[in-house]
């Protein structure tokens, strides 16, 4: 997406198909599997799950559409229905602009306004094909090489910023998107609640490490420095906070006396640093 942005794609598609698990169509997804799979059993096994029922609650339904979420067929299943979407594309609209799709998520990047437009009334007709849809409200066209807006894919914010050394020269840049962000502000406030007031201090730093590495991992790739740097801030002072009811103290001030003392943090994993991005992202693949 980003060498595409740099080759002049600044036209994005950011498309949404409404729906998608919920309406895969079981047909559908077998005739999909048929064009690599003759084994009648395996074929047999992938509809008896598509058929199961949802217990919700204590009612159990048997929708007559739809993928199961949350299991590993799932995501596969989608590659296997939305891979039609990806043949069609190169075979006919590839001069339109470039797709790039993971699972149901998918944006097209553009050269132009036009094509940009053109792109989505393709898209639109491919799925339609498919017994799928475009959600309106969150489907748009971004033009991006302003930098005054930008879009989400896949957790990170994708936006053409400014240079630092030569301002009037703007390149394309990513970071944890506002929505990625706010969750994981949102999981650190449940890790370090007052319901773990009097849990170990080693507990607490061995879940926040095994999340913090797994949020560091994923979002090393793109410009997040100063997302890390906040994000690392909040885990220190929610762990101040904490330390400092354990001992009977209002504010966070007694904590943070406490994590500096212990010369490492108590042992919490640092998220800045850790950014790889340009040659090294390259060099990883």
């Amino acid at each position: 997406m980003r060498e595409a942005v740099r080759q002049g794609r600044t036209w994005v598609v950011d498309a949404d198909i409404e729906s998608f698990f919920d309406r895969l169509g079981f047909d559908l997804v077998l005739d999909c599997l048929r064009e690599r799979i003759s084994d009648r059993k395996v074929l047999k096994l992938i509809r008896v799950i598509l058929e199961a029922g949802v217990l919700d609650g204590t009612s159990l339904s048997f929708p007559a559409e739809g993928s199961p979420q949350g299991g590993p067929l799932s995501p596969v299943l989608a590659n296997v229905v939305l891979h039609r979407l990806d043949r069609t594309w190169q075979q006919q609209y590839h001069r339109l602009g470039i797709l790039v799709r993971y699972a149901d998520d998918l944006c097209v990047l553009c050269p132009t306004q036009e094509r940009a437009e053109a792109a989505l009334a393709a898209l639109h007709s491919i799925l339609d094909g498919l017994g799928l849809k475009l959600a309106p409200a969150k489907t748009r066209i971004v033009g991006v090489a302003d930098g005054t807006d930008g879009y989400d894919f896949l957790g990170f914010h994708h936006r053409m910023v400014p240079s630092r050394r030569h301002p009037k020269f703007r390149y394309p840049a990513c970071w944890p998107s506002a929505k990625a962000t706010s969750r994981a502000r949102s999981r650190i406030r449940e890790m370090t609640g007052r319901n773990r007031c009097h849990a170990p201090t080693r507990m607490l730093v061995e879940d926040l490490n095994q999340f913090l590495r797994g949020w560091r991992q994923y979002f090393r790739l793109g410009n997040s420095s100063h997302c890390f740097a906040k994000l690392d801030r909040y885990v220190f002072e929610r762990m101040a906070l904490l330390i400092s009811k354990r001992h009977g103290r209002s504010g966070r001030g007694n904590g943070m006396k406490h994590i500096i003392m212990s010369g490492d943090r108590l042992g919490l994993e640092s998220l800045v640093g850790n950014v790889a991005y340009g040659r090294t992202v390259d060099a990883a693949r």
